[in-house]
């Protein structure tokens, strides 16, 4: 994320009000002991609720109908883009999935 220029984190446990406005929001949030509408919070706080704000979700394929509920203001799909953790082992990595409400080079929407 170093060369991203405008890259900021934010704790999702405590997410502040940020000056900026956000064209995209990338979130790879804990899967197992944060509740989805608190991501859900923490990520409307970031858009400043903007709902058309762009975003890249990895989460787990298991919690894909919460996760698409949850997140329905934005309008989220699962993408065909693979997921890979450095924590995880390669050969559980089918258990998570990109979701997304934009297609970018390499990233499409499964509609």
């Amino acid at each position: 994320m170093n060369d991203l220029t405008t890259y900021q984190s934010s704790d999702i446990l405590t997410p502040e009000n940020q000056d900026e406005t956000f064209r995209v929001v990338i979130c790879d949030p804990p899967f197992f002991y944060i509740p989805m509408a608190q991501i859900f919070e923490a990520v409307e706080m970031i858009c400043k609720g903007d709902f058309s704000t762009k975003i890249l979700i990895g989460f787990l394929k298991r919690e894909e109908a919460t996760l698409l509920k949850t997140f329905a203001p934005f309008r989220l799909s699962r993408t065909n883009f693979p997921l890979e953790y450095a924590d995880v082992k390669s050969n559980k990595w089918t258990n998570y999935a990109l979701y997304s409400n934009i297609d970018l080079p390499g990233i499409k929407r499964i509609r």
